[in-house]
């Protein structure tokens, strides 16, 4: 019997290729988008769970607020000298690892390559589950000379993975010192908020760091620099340590931590991915992964009211099969049978075609995120339940309604209803208004963004981004201020370039919204009233305003004529000036004094000169204010190199050489100024990309769906046409008869569409300090290609049903 309902589905299934071929394509689309979409969620879920310890670890935050604005501001690094306190102080806490980062060079053939450093506690590598290939976890940070690196840098430096007992050479502070390789780790799995290349042991940092602030790190309380970790005894209770921190604070830092409010916090391990208040270039917003798992449901869900719209639609025309069979002595529960595994047969194709399809596209799906995920379709158990459970859930769902349907009639009423002059069910209509409605608000959603971003993009920022070359400089080798100067010199008699200029800040890639790409990323207190937290600065040579193409409104720009300007001037921008109240700010002195015992910086400093308001921070930051300060005696970070014409790979050789005739051994590297620029709102574009993807996604599927609508009106209308033909009615006047009801359900769904879009819209445009306004043109054109693209769909079946002989439909009466 089994045998012989799977031969009448198979078959049944080949009658209606065209019909098969959108129910099931349709679901399997819906069904690869939505498992992509689950398995990046579950990645960013997973994040941190594979730590052995990960219940008893905590990640040690800080909140203090500062007096002059009140504003509240969150950090994550910490004074070393607060370990040490930490773990003397407070009994509770069984261990606390402390981790820095610096970046150095690695010499290896006569070369040096930069590489991110960390230096971590001894006991880092058994507080948390980083599995070493050689070496003992529990003794291999014991000794201050021994380096643990993962399997990737042994083989990039040593060319196997079996590098125990080599010298691994880096040098910091002008001096190369050998580090015995003593552990080697695994990759560093994707989901970590922790990410390396290198370990050293701590100790190592201080002799690592510029020479001059080596003291201060390792024994004041001022300054943060490292992440504390702590692992807590089981026993421990979280609110009872954190009642304990006032008073820690007040004993170690008295009136600092007073004034400023200051609050410590332990967050649990579980909770460090998804706090993007504090710095982590790993973090991500929860809010994100939970609006793509809508986005999920939404798109499986539009795929299955098309599965399910198409099934209801073809079970009218099994009526009459269903009565012979009825008649004949077919029981109830064996037709239920047979309806059940046809449309079994339907999902479990479309099923396994789903998971295909997720398996072959997921590659250009993490292109599309811009993240590796580990997680595996094949090998994930959630993932497998969930298609048997949806399997499942389909069928039931998708059968219900035939089988409750057939159980109400008689086998006589089978054959006595005329199907043809019945009309469209509610349920259908509200079927396919639902989908619409969800596919015209992704659709208007996908135009915001995508002009929102473009706006950001294309915005006036008061400085030239385009034809400008960041080359990173190593501020820590000897002579660095002469041996800049010597390469912008040298790039000067190059005919392709225009200008250049030496910076102290480091222009790259940040990864953190507040901190931009390095531009005024010095950040130097002061008493200033109307300056907030203190004064953002950038330091720079005489050539910078030139370079970047920044307007002097008034005064004069920094000269080496005039060396006292350079000593003791400074050039600020218009918010500035606004911000301390001079309508003429040229000439005036800066009064910045201090009754702790400090003197500010810009005490005492001349304002030589205002230039126009620019956007050193992303357009998520209104305009600051900022001060331009020469370099003097600041080492060098980035040297800015304005071509005169587009960057090709001739330029970028001849500046590659240029390097090397100045700075032989030192790596050369380098950033386009518009693609930093662009970076700060990668976030957004990648959720543009997801977005606009979707919507082709949930508009398809939709289009799917109203085209099973048309099939199902045309086949109970098929009759009603045929008459109206022969009584003389226009294929002008079918095709309006035929569209118009289905495009009415369009424009119900684009009145239930607009105002949700619109304020999930404004909702999400409120993040951004700088934005577009939005426009009544936006929904009216998503409305006028909704429209198009129903009206095309509809069209497509009307027409031929129009046109057809009115003869092949009215032959049987």
């Amino acid at each position: 019997m089994l045998k012989n309902y799977i031969k009448i589905a198979w078959r049944i299934l080949l009658k209606n290729k065209k019909d098969s071929v959108i129910s099931i394509g349709g679901l399997a689309l819906g069904l690869a988008c939505c498992i992509l979409l689950v398995l990046y969620v579950r990645f960013e879920w997973s994040f941190d769970d594979f730590h052995d310890n990960a219940d008893n670890l905590y990640h040690l935050t800080e909140e203090v607020t500062y007096p002059s604005d009140g504003s509240i501001h969150k950090f994550a690094f910490h004074p070393y000298q607060a370990a040490l306190a930490l773990k003397n102080d407070i009994p509770e806490i069984e261990s606390i690892t402390a981790i820095a980062q610096l970046t150095l060079d690695i010499r290896h053939q006569n070369n040096f390559h930069k590489e991110k450093i960390n230096f971590v506690s001894s006991e880092f590598l058994n507080d948390f589950s980083f599995p070493l290939l050689y070496g003992n976890a529990a003794s291999v940070l014991d000794e201050k000379n021994n380096v643990v690196i993962t399997e990737a840098i042994a083989k990039k430096y040593f060319g196997t993975s079996q590098a125990i007992g080599k010298d691994l050479n880096i040098r910091a502070n002008n001096s190369i010192k050998s580090y015995t390789v003593a552990g080697i780790t695994k990759e560093i799995p994707k989901n970590s908020s922790i990410q390396f290349d290198i370990l050293l042991p701590f100790d190592n940092y201080f002799s690592s760091c510029n020479p001059a602030m080596a003291d201060y790190y390792k024994n004041e309380w001022a300054s943060g620099f490292c992440n504390l970790w702590v692992k807590l005894n089981k026993e421990s209770s979280v609110q009872a340590i954190e009642a304990k921190f006032p008073e820690f604070l007040e004993k170690h830092m008295g009136n600092l931590a007073t004034n400023q409010n200051m609050k410590m916090h332990l967050e649990p391990l579980s909770k460090v991915h998804f706090n993007t208040e504090v710095y982590n270039p790993t973090a991500t917003n929860a809010m994100y992964t939970i609006i793509l798992g809508v986005i999920a449901a939404i798109i499986l869900i539009i795929a299955g009211i098309n599965f399910v719209s198409l099934r209801l639609s073809q079970t009218d025309e099994k009526m009459k099969e269903i009565a012979v069979r009825r008649s004949i002595g077919a029981f109830k529960k064996q037709i239920g049978f047979q309806i059940y595994g046809e449309i079994f047969l339907h999902c479990a194709l479309s099923l396994i075609l789903g998971v295909l399809m997720a398996s072959i596209f997921s590659s250009s799906f993490e292109v599309l995120i811009g993240k590796q995920l580990e997680m595996k379709l094949w090998a994930d158990p959630v993932i497998w339940l969930s298609i048997l459970g949806l399997l499942l859930f389909l069928t039931i769902i998708t059968g219900i309604y035939p089988a409750i349907h057939i159980s109400r009639k008689t086998p006589a009423s089978f054959f006595s209803e005329h199907v043809s002059s019945t009309k469209t069910p509610d349920f259908i209509k509200s079927l396919v208004v639902f989908q619409f409605s969800l596919s015209i608000i992704f659709l208007i959603l996908s135009f915001i963004m995508k002009q929102q971003v473009s706006f950001m993009l294309n915005k006036d920022l008061g400085y030239n981004t385009s034809n400008i070359v960041a080359v990173n400089f190593n501020p820590e080798i000897e002579r660095a201020n002469e041996l800049a100067t010597l390469f912008v010199n040298e790039l000067k008699k190059l005919p392709a370039i225009e200008n250049a200029s030496i910076v102290s800040g480091s222009y790259k890639n940040y990864d953190m919204k507040e901190f931009g790409f390095g531009m005024g990323g010095l950040l130097v207190g002061s008493t200033i009233p109307g300056l907030g937290q203190g004064i953002k600065t950038e330091v720079v040579d005489e050539n910078y305003l030139k370079t970047m193409n920044i307007k002097l409104l008034q005064g004069e720009n920094f000269s080496k004529e005039k060396p006292v300007n350079l000593e003791n001037g400074i050039l600020v921008n218009k918010k500035f000036a606004e911000a301390i109240g001079l309508e003429n700010p040229v000439g005036e002195v800066l009064q910045d004094k201090n009754d702790d015992g400090w003197t500010p910086l810009f005490d005492g400093k001349k304002i030589i000169g205002v230039v126009d308001n620019y956007h050193f921070n992303s357009l998520f930051n209104p305009l600051e204010p900022i001060a331009l300060k020469y370099i003097n005696t600041e080492a060098p970070s980035t040297v800015l190199v304005q071509l005169n014409s587009e960057t090709n790979l001739k330029t970028l050789t001849a500046i590659e050489d240029s390097w090397k005739n100045i700075l032989p051994e030192e790596s050369f590297s380098f950033n386009f100024l518009d693609q930093l620029v662009q970076h700060q709102y990668q976030q957004e574009i990648r959720w543009s990309k997801i977005l606009n993807a979707s919507t082709i996604i949930a508009m398809l599927l939709a289009c799917f769906g109203i085209f099973s609508m048309v099939s199902y009106s045309l086949k109970r209308r098929l009759k009603e046409i045929g008459i109206r033909k022969v009584f003389g009615a226009s294929v002008n006047a079918i095709l309006k008869l035929i569209t118009w009801d289905l495009l009415k359900l369009i424009l119900i769904s684009i009145v239930i569409a607009t105002p949700l879009a619109y304020y999930i819209g404004e909702k999400w445009l409120q993040d951004f300090a700088y934005r577009i306004n939005l426009s009544v043109w936006q929904f009216i054109l998503s409305a006028f290609i909704t429209i198009a693209i129903a009206f095309i769909t509809i069209s497509f079946k009307s027409i031929k049903a129009a046109l057809q002989n009115p003869v092949k439909s009215l032959r049987s009466e």
